[in-house]
């Protein structure tokens, strides 16, 4: 679509620019993020009914306008939403989340988050001990002095090899998130999960350690074009 004139009316465009609207017949519903991106919306209600009329032959006469955002990516399996731009794996269940950009497609589970991990600090070691319940610890300490318990959740790691069959004195090894069952960068299971600490994924389905998020969400829509004259001034 190009756009000429959109300095007519800023306001509107800005709103709507990442909006999604979809429509039967007469009516449309338009999702955009925010109360004041609603509000002018509302506002440029008939600007929107003009510009669809004129450029789309469009037959919609209403339009309602809700606040919403798109449905987050989230795995197709667990409905896991904690997964970072470098994760190949989820790490609540170990499904392959490499293509972010299939967001469940065909498939739409709940969006939660499994928020069972031990609290950590800022260098990712838990503070206090979920086996022993210690929770005093000297700086820069990384085992627990009554059960000397490891406190950052690695994967069980794996040794590396060359192109010529030789493998790597020690293991490679990640750090993962506290709640992380498996390693988001090569799939294996972590010391936490291993240890009992974290109990399988299925097993605590409907507790308290897991939040469904009550924020509306949308599917992702489909594209659709409209060609526009580059000469012709949209009313909005």
């Amino acid at each position: 679509m190009c756009i000429r004139d959109w300095e007519k009316d800023a306001d509107l465009y800005a709103a709507i620019e990442d909006s999604v609207a979809f429509y039967d017949c007469e009516d449309m519903v338009v999702f955009v993020k925010s109360d004041n991106e609603a509000t002018q919306t509302e506002t440029g209600k008939a600007a929107i009914l003009n510009c669809l009329d004129k450029y789309g032959n469009s037959p919609v006469k209403n339009i309602e306008v809700q606040v919403a955002s798109l449905r987050p990516f989230a795995c197709k399996r667990c409905g896991n939403i904690d997964i970072s731009a470098i994760a190949n794996f989820c790490i609540i269940c170990g499904t392959s989340v490499s293509d972010k950009q299939s967001s469940n497609n065909g498939k739409m589970v709940d969006i939660l988050n499994y928020a069972d991990g031990p609290k950590v600090d800022n260098e990712n070691r838990f503070t206090q001990c979920p086996i022993c319940k210690n929770s005093e610890f000297s700086d820069d300490t990384h085992y627990c002095r009554i059960c000397g318990r490891y406190r950052i959740n690695l994967c069980e790691g794996y040794f590396e090899e060359d192109g010529y069959g030789n493998h790597s004195d020690e293991k490679t090894r990640h750090n993962n998130p506290a709640n992380a069952r498996f390693c988001e960068v090569c799939g294996r299971e972590t010391e936490f999960f291993q240890a009992g600490i974290l109990k399988p994924w299925e097993s605590i389905q409907g507790s308290e350690a897991i939040v469904q998020t009550s924020q509306p969400s949308i599917p992702q829509p489909t594209d659709v074009a409209i060609s526009i004259d580059e000469d012709d001034d949209l009313p909005f």
